[in-house]
């Protein structure tokens, strides 16, 4: 748009590559997950990742939605101000995901206060746990 002149002019040519709302909404219909689980890797996608948060709770209200990503590593506390999410992982997502689930399926929401790295909603506000602790590099260098 080149008569757009604030500093998100950049950010207007994206294109939603992956697979259209309707079909999203679909395959959330027929899962039978305990959560729906949203990456948010590009602040400019961070609408679209909303959007999805917004399908998956208008068709299950009760179902705990979790996103993360980069986006929410650094803006942590303004996704979690959306009525759609439920649960933020901040940082690296593979242990803290896992944390988290093992809480909400064994109904330990006392100890999710525990998890580094997750926001959530307290009393209505967000609320973050501080990221403490990083993953170490396992990978194998020859």
């Amino acid at each position: 748009h080149p008569t757009k002149k604030d500093p998100f002019k950049l950010f207007s040519h994206f294109y939603n590559f992956g697979l259209p709302y309707e079909q999203i909404e679909h395959i959330i219909a027929q899962s039978r997950s305990a959560a729906v689980g949203i990456s948010a890797m590009f602040t400019p996608y961070i609408q679209e990742a909303l959007a999805v948060a917004k399908i998956a709770k208008a068709l299950d209200p009760y179902r705990p939605i979790v996103v993360g990503g980069a986006h929410v590593s650094s803006c942590a506390e303004k996704v979690l101000e959306s009525n759609y999410v439920d649960y933020v992982i901040m940082g690296e997502g593979e242990e803290r995901l896992s944390s988290l689930m093992d809480c909400l399926q064994s109904a330990r929401f006392d100890k999710i206060e525990t998890i580094d790295g997750l926001g959530y909603k307290l009393k209505n506000k967000p609320h973050l746990n501080p990221v403490q602790q990083h993953r170490k590099n396992t990978a194998v260098h020859g």
